[in-house]
């Protein structure tokens, strides 16, 4: 069999002084390198803030029970954004029971216009926004006091969502946690579609 420079190129056998010999043209060698790996994407964190709602039921939170669910709602706020409200160190139903004296009346709805300086005097932003606003702003971590039409009108705070999209709540009614979907929480938005963003 005859020996080629081609064959002996593919056998990795021909040398360079051969190859200058044979008169074939040498090319300058290249370093290799290797390609660069692929960047590894981190998946999304996911906003689990139920951990800083706390739960509170209004029911055990003295004769304006019934229609603390919005003081209730505000010290649930106020601690989901790292603060200590009055009377808190005592009791949370000591807490609320301030709320309530401090927005100085006991009607059966308490406006956002009573609640919000209750939590601006801790030195904490309180904006009023529309209700879709406010879940959108849960959903994006901030704590939310969401005016929902339940029982005739009812407050219930809102923070993060858990890995499915469901955003974390905490209902005064019932003194508990839980994660709802938006569906859901849109479909018990009250007609004066509202909401207060907290922090």
């Amino acid at each position: 069999m005859k020996t080629t420079i081609a064959t002996k190129l593919a056998a990795g056998t021909l040398t360079l002084g051969l190859l200058a010999a044979a008169g074939a043209p040498l090319a300058t060698a290249q370093p290799v390198t290797a390609a660069p790996a692929p960047a590894v994407v981190a998946p999304a964190a996911v906003k689990a803030a139920s951990n800083t709602l706390i739960a509170i039921k209004q029911m055990s939170t003295g004769t304006a029970a019934a229609r603390n669910c919005g003081p209730t709602s505000v010290v649930i706020a106020l601690k989901a954004v790292g603060k200590t409200p009055s009377g808190y160190k005592t009791s949370a139903v000591q807490a609320v029971k301030n709320v309530r004296a401090s927005i100085g009346h006991t009607r059966s709805t308490d406006l956002i216009a009573d609640l919000k300086p209750q939590i601006t005097k801790y030195g904490v932003k309180a904006t009023k926004v529309t209700y879709a606003q406010g879940l959108a702003a849960a959903a994006k971590g901030k704590t939310v006091i969401l005016h929902t039409n339940l029982y005739g009108g009812h407050y219930l705070v809102a923070k993060g969502k858990d890995a499915s999209g469901r955003i974390f709540i905490s209902d005064p009614a019932k003194g508990s946690k839980s994660a709802k979907t938006t569906a859901y929480l849109n479909s018990i938005k009250r007609s004066l579609n509202r909401a207060l963003v907290v922090g």
